[in-house]
């Protein structure tokens, strides 16, 4: 019975038909319990410094994003110069713009660099693959330190960050069983990770300071971290919803204003926005991705 279930392929315009379903319900769900009032008062109100600061610091989340994808691609042999790297994880920022989530941008590295490096498709696939898998283990991660501290009553809520050594320890040894030429590059990986996550947590407590929050913050870290799982887990079209949605049904439970997290959320989309369109520079001029690297060694 398990494996007819295994063989069971859903044909590619059902998938999308229940992710469009998806999608909307998710929409419906957010935008019947908002007061577009309040929110378009937050933003009047908003600190213009603090916002900007919010970008600035989002803005350097990029640059060590693509120092940590340089490491797992290294890991597999791929040897991409830091400034050929950062300029090519800048172009897949843009065409994120059109495939959110990272879909269109993963896929577009991958199209590039098999196309100037004798590598397979398959080791700059995997290498692709553990980097969001390292983004998402600091995000959980995150989220299990901020849910010991949340409002919300919880069992055992003040031990549950003990589960993120046993997380890391099961991650490291899944490394070592089935894909060693990672392992290498596992701290390394990590403390980029942590490090992104970080920052992504300070742009969204700056956003929050700018919109007037000043209480229960941790409850406001855990939704946003649990957003940005939601966010990268393709069960929408391009993420479109899921954040939000996470918000909607997590007011329910937890001391937050509901249309200041939404404010967050879009605050948030517009700064993604902004420093993903810098790549148009080099989808305009793809070939000063190259430049003053050369061809062999990128």
């Amino acid at each position: 019975m398990l494996n007819r279930l295994k063989n069971i392929k859903l044909p590619s315009w059902l998938k999308w038909t229940i992710k469009l379903g998806i999608t909307g319900l998710a929409i419906f769900i957010v935008y019947r319990n908002i007061d577009i009032v309040k929110i378009s008062d937050l933003f009047a109100q908003s600190n213009a410094y603090l916002l900007a600061l919010g970008l600035l610091v989002f803005a350097l989340t990029k640059g060590v994003e693509s120092l940590r994808l340089n490491v797992f691609f290294r890991a597999k042999g791929i040897q991409l110069s830091e400034n050929t790297n950062f300029k090519l994880y800048l172009l897949g920022l843009y065409y994120n713009i059109f495939l959110p989530g990272g879909i269109g941008g993963d896929g577009y590295k991958v199209y590039w660099i098999n196309k100037r490096i004798n590598i397979p498709i398959k080791d700059i696939i995997w290498a692709s693959i553990h980097n969001r898998i390292s983004g998402l283990g600091a995000m959980f991660s995150l989220a299990l330190l901020t849910l010991s501290f949340i409002s919300f009553s919880v069992s055992l809520q003040h031990y549950i960050w003990l589960l993120i050594p046993v997380f890391y320890l099961a991650y490291f040894i899944g490394l070592r069983l089935f894909f060693k030429a990672f392992t290498a590059s596992f701290i390394q990986g990590v403390l980029y990770s942590i490090a992104v996550q970080g920052m992504q947590l300070i742009c969204a407590h700056l956003i929050l300071l700018a919109l007037g929050v000043e209480t229960n913050f941790y409850d406001y870290w855990f939704l946003f971290l649990l957003s940005n799982i939601a966010f990268v887990i393709p069960v929408t079209v391009g993420g479109v919803g899921s954040r939000e949605l996470v918000f909607a049904l997590g007011a329910q439970y937890l001391a937050i204003d509901l249309n200041a997290v939404l404010a967050l959320s879009l605050c948030f989309y517009v700064l993604r926005l902004t420093v993903s369109f810098v790549g148009i520079y080099y989808f305009l001029n793809p070939d000063g991705i190259l430049l003053k690297d050369t061809k062999t060694s990128c």
